[in-house]
């Protein structure tokens, strides 16, 4: 028995039942943040698709020009789809937010001087912009 199909379809006991259209939602350059988002968006109940995931992943030279991996959803369950996604980078930037240290501010051991580096400066070595000698930045 031959079958065609036309059109994105499924063919089940002789009977074609027609998908949603799918819609790409969000594209990624490494595959891993795109099955990052994927599990996300599975666990919100969402039926999710990756498209040119593998093809990236092992033709990493190819992502530009084929748009690289790439989420989809079915036409259906875009707008609850880009929700989550919305909601779900809103909650990164408030913890990243509440997360930051404040920057370090002490005084230079050689000329006295009061300076000051960022957070993630902590710990390391850096250079007094006042006598150029190295500092020890506090913890």
């Amino acid at each position: 028995m031959t079958v065609r199909l036309r059109g994105i379809c499924d063919f089940l006991g002789g009977q074609i039942y027609p998908m949603n259209r799918l819609v790409t939602i969000a594209t990624f350059d490494f595959p891993s943040e795109a099955h990052t988002l994927k599990v996300l968006l599975e666990q919100h109940g969402l039926e999710v698709f990756l498209a040119d995931d593998n093809l990236v992943g092992t033709n990493w030279f190819l992502s530009n020009s084929v748009g690289g991996a790439k989420i989809q959803v079915p036409e259906s369950q875009v707008e609850e789809a880009t929700k989550i996604i919305a909601e779900n980078r809103q909650d990164s930037r408030q913890n990243l937010k509440s997360s930051a240290k404040p920057d370090v501010e002490f005084e230079c051991e050689e000329c006295g001087k009061t300076i000051s580096f960022s957070a993630n400066r902590r710990g390391g070595v850096e250079t007094c912009p006042y006598c150029r000698k190295y500092v020890d930045v506090p913890d």
